[in-house]
């Protein structure tokens, strides 16, 4: 598992986790800080996923997201995922 982060003049702008399995890319986290969220961040943090696929033959990238991400739901289908299956998701809770 990778985990990288983008930063500018020492501000957490962002990061993720991927990792490559049986000839496919994984991407387990994408993150974006809050105060930069709508910037593009997110698709700069996927293109650097994407071109370390590509670097290593994984032509192939697979993820997964909560239905009710929406916002993130809407960033992966722009950028070409497809959505093969579909889970219920139930939002956590605290004993």
């Amino acid at each position: 598992m990778l985990t990288k982060s983008l930063r500018r003049e020492g501000k957490l702008l962002g990061g993720c986790t991927f990792f490559a399995k049986d000839g496919c890319g994984h991407i387990e986290t994408v993150y974006v800080s809050p105060d930069v969220r709508g910037t593009g961040i997110a698709k700069v943090i996927l293109n650097y996923i994407f071109r370390y696929f590509l670097a290593y033959d994984l032509n192939i990238a697979r993820l997964e997201v909560w239905e009710l991400n929406t916002r993130a739901a809407g960033l992966y289908r722009s950028l070409g995922f497809t959505e093969v299956e579909q889970r219920t998701m139930f939002p956590g809770f605290t004993l």
